[in-house]
């Protein structure tokens, strides 16, 4: 479901790829979000969003209750400060 799919690339106005059954982050789209190549993704009915970065080995999952559904800046706002919360390991001295 996560596999580029024939025809399924640049799906969206994006330019993220799309499988079976997700959004794709792809190598045409990874410089427009803090989500890296592979990460895929899915919104559902009143503003829910799913995503899974494989390679930060984490799941979010945003359940918003709103109608008429509007998708966009709210949940890339929140992806951002996911991102923005990683702490990384500091690099070992030489």
């Amino acid at each position: 479901m996560t596999t580029v799919q024939p025809g399924g690339q640049g799906f969206n106005r994006e330019g993220d790829d799309f499988g079976l059954g997700f959004g794709i982050v792809s190598a045409r789209s990874e410089n427009r979000t803090p989500s890296t190549r592979g990460t895929y993704s899915w919104g559902g009915a009143f503003a829910t969003s799913y995503w899974v970065d494989p390679q930060e080995r984490m799941v979010f999952l945003l359940y918003r209750q709103i109608a008429p559904t509007t998708h966009g800046e709210p949940i890339e706002l929140f992806r951002n400060l996911v991102y923005q919360a990683i702490e990384r390991p500091a690099a070992a001295a030489e």
